[in-house]
């Protein structure tokens, strides 16, 4: 087998650690600095989940205390060595260590205690919510097995939240102001996300956690507002499903319809605009102060702007605004099923799936081959994830 040392080795994360107490390490500007044993093995013993060494660490450590991660330790790699302070409880959410945040929140920590940028455990559980595939009904490959992993574990962490009474409404302390489900809502209308067809259980999850759909950030926009904007369709409707209000206004004074027809990477998404026509009511396409969307003001967009504009000035049909009420009222889940018990097969598909081109508006061409907006997801048969992950 050749020379094999005994020497300890000075790695932590080393299964031959072995703490020098009698020895100082030097941190790489060649400043002389102590190894916090104990704070390490808080960090250690969240991250593995280990709740007996997390208890009893604890009778040490106050549970709203942060524990260091050590910048300048050159026993450390880049990536372990982050150097920042962080919450015990800040760090399970992160991991989606479900075990390890139920005995801290156990312990006493506080669900609502926030970090240097204004994020609370339930903002880090949204930002590290792993990103799936919604045709991953069923696993097939080893890298599916591990994401589908992570997000039960992730829906997990946010059930014990709120489960210990956090907010599920509380605003990040910061500029923005984003609830938790807004959130969520930008997340999945990122382009690369949405043309990949990624699973919505975070905003699912949320909204049945009793989530307001309507809740303002501080330019007074809902998850609404962000998802036709980013032009999310299966986001909107999951959101109208919930009670979201497609004809709340923002601070700047413009509708869902506004904020889809200021992207001009939504105009050819005409599902949704025809949804946003029949639903807007009533039917504008500027702003409080009268200002029309950006890209209706490019030159190729003139003759859709002159029909968009005339279809205001229209009245309503009384076919229209009666569904637009009915789905108002009963567009919930549960009103849905509701009027299912009551209305004929095809009347209820007329008032809740089908949306007719108002006033033949398009924006798109004949001949128009619209490229995908992202590449296939990629193989990944033989992906093997690291243990622990």
């Amino acid at each position: 087998m050749g020379n094999i040392s005994n020497k300890p080795c000075l790695s932590p994360y080393c299964m031959h650690y072995k703490l020098q107490l009698n020895k100082k390490i030097r941190f790489s500007d060649g400043v002389p600095g102590e190894f916090d044993h104990l704070q390490f093995k808080i960090h250690e013993a969240i991250v593995k989940g280990d709740v007996p060494s997390i208890i009893k660490l604890l009778r040490s450590h106050p549970v709203n205390e942060p524990v260091q991660i050590w910048k300048y330790c050159t026993v450390f790699s880049t990536l372990q060595r982050q150097g920042l302070a962080i919450l015990p409880l800040h760090l399970a959410a992160s991991y989606r260590r479900v075990k390890s945040l139920e005995s801290l929140l156990s312990a006493g920590a506080d669900p609502e205690i926030r970090d240097q940028r204004g994020h609370n455990a339930l903002h880090l559980v949204i930002t590290h919510w792993p990103t799936i595939l919604a045709s991953w009904s069923k696993p097939r490959t080893k890298f599916e097995t591990a994401m589908m992993s992570m997000q039960h574990r992730a829906e997990a962490c946010l059930r014990v939240l709120c489960s210990h009474g956090v907010n599920i409404n509380a605003e990040v302390m910061n500029n923005s102001g984003n609830s938790p489900l807004h959130l969520a809502a930008l997340a999945a209308a990122n382009k690369p996300v949405k043309a990949l067809g990624v699973d919505l259980s975070c905003i699912t999850e949320l909204l049945d956690q009793g989530a307001d759909p309507n809740i303002v950030n501080h330019a007074g926009r809902t998850a609404l507002h962000e998802a036709c904007s980013g032009g999310h369709e299966a986001v909107v409707e999951l959101l109208l499903k919930y009670g979201a209000d497609i004809n709340q206004l923002t601070t700047a004074g413009g509708n869902c319809l506004f904020l889809f027809l200021d992207q001009k990477l939504n105009l050819r998404h005409t599902s949704l605009l025809w949804k946003l026509l029949t639903m807007t009511y009533p039917l504008t396409i500027s702003n409080r102060d009268g200002h029309l969307p950006s890209s209706l003001m490019l030159p190729e967009y003139f003759d859709q702007r002159d029909q968009l504009l005339n279809l205001c000035q229209q009245p309503r049909s009384l076919m229209d605004i009666c569904k637009f009420h009915i789905y108002q009222c009963y567009g919930k889940s549960h009103g849905r099923e509701c009027l299912k018990q009551v209305l004929p097969d095809m009347v209820h598909d007329f008032v809740f799936n089908h949306w007719e081109n108002a006033c033949d508006v398009t924006f798109v061409k004949e001949g128009d081959v619209i490229p995908p907006r992202f590449p296939r997801f990629p193989n990944m048969e033989d992906f093997t994830m690291p243990q622990g992950v």
